[in-house]
């Protein structure tokens, strides 16, 4: 049995009547409706995965009960398969380890039908489901009941909560732009343009500095001092840099010395949010970056 707090949580995101505005996570978690979301980013079997979701964070694999629900965790997932929070125990039944019923389940092209041994559940990049063999390690969402009252959190802290603009992504109102800090891994910087284009943005152009305090003030606290990708880059010597979503650099906040007259050729902007100045850099290097990407609301005008 699941604790009273758990099921009254996923009754009232059910019936719409508990809001994040009385509702909060632990810093780093995410918060939808009145539940915390755990992304794990590493990968594990479907049992390494459930111990760690119950053992470690107090919760279980996510299970989901609406479309709305899918779609945040399949934004969250980036493209890669996730485990879902339930298996079959009894021929082709499943349910869900967190004792909620299995009331959604769009299921893949001929499913549910699985191999003998594939008794677990991925969710698929296409936002569908697909049994799958349980010892193969891939990604995945740990959910439990979020905590009530006041957030405790500091404001320098931000937590990550769903919008209906931009899911996941900071929100900025002012211009009506979303925007994602990757630091959980590095890469180079056409590597990370590459990134942003799958999550259907671009690497984070900046056009005034009310754009750069907002993201700066949102995320400064979370990179520790170092240097992140942004959208920049020039690939001659003339000076010529442009943002990698194909609009001119007209906005420029230069660190001291640069640019540089030595660099090569090809050279990528990186931003340090501590000094809050640009500096050329060489763009093989691995770094975190940042992406950009216009509000669902004003795709839709």
């Amino acid at each position: 049995m699941q604790p009273t707090g758990w099921l009254l949580g996923q009754a009232l995101l059910t019936l719409g009547a508990w809001t994040a505005s009385d509702s909060y996570c632990d810093h780093g978690d995410v918060l939808y409706g009145s539940f915390c979301y755990y992304f794990g980013s590493w990968t594990a079997s479907w049992k390494d995965a459930e111990d760690y979701c119950v053992n470690v964070w107090k919760g279980h694999l996510a299970s989901f009960h609406s479309i709305e629900e899918l779609n945040f965790l399949r934004a969250y997932a980036r493209g890669y398969w996730i485990w879902a929070g339930f298996r079959r125990t009894n021929g082709y039944n499943a349910m869900f380890t967190d004792g909620t019923p299995s009331d959604y389940l769009p299921w893949g092209e001929k499913q549910p039908r699985g191999w003998e041994d594939a008794s677990c559940v991925r969710l698929g990049s296409d936002g569908r489901l697909y049994y799958y063999l349980c010892h193969i390690d891939i990604r995945f969402i740990c959910k439990k009941a979020a905590n009530r009252g006041s957030n405790p959190l500091k404001l320098s802290e931000p937590q990550s909560v769903w919008t209906d603009a931009c899911g996941w992504w900071a929100h900025n109102p002012s211009n009506d732009y979303c925007y994602l800090l990757i630091i959980e891994y590095q890469i180079n910087w056409n590597g990370a343009k590459d990134d942003c284009s799958r999550n259907g943005g671009n690497l984070l152009s900046i056009t005034d500095f009310k754009e750069q305090d907002f993201v700066r003030d949102y995320f400064q606290a979370r990179v520790n001092g170092i240097s992140l990708w942004i959208g920049g880059y020039s690939l001659n010597a003339e000076e010529k840099w442009m943002w990698s979503d194909g609009s001119k650099l007209l906005y420029i906040r230069w660190s001291t010395g640069e640019p540089e007259d030595d660099k090569p050729a090809q050279r990528c902007l990186s931003w340090d949010l501590d000094s809050d100045r640009w500096k050329e850099d060489t763009c093989g290097s691995d770094r975190g970056f940042i992406c950009k990407i216009r509000s669902k609301r004003s795709m839709a005008v």
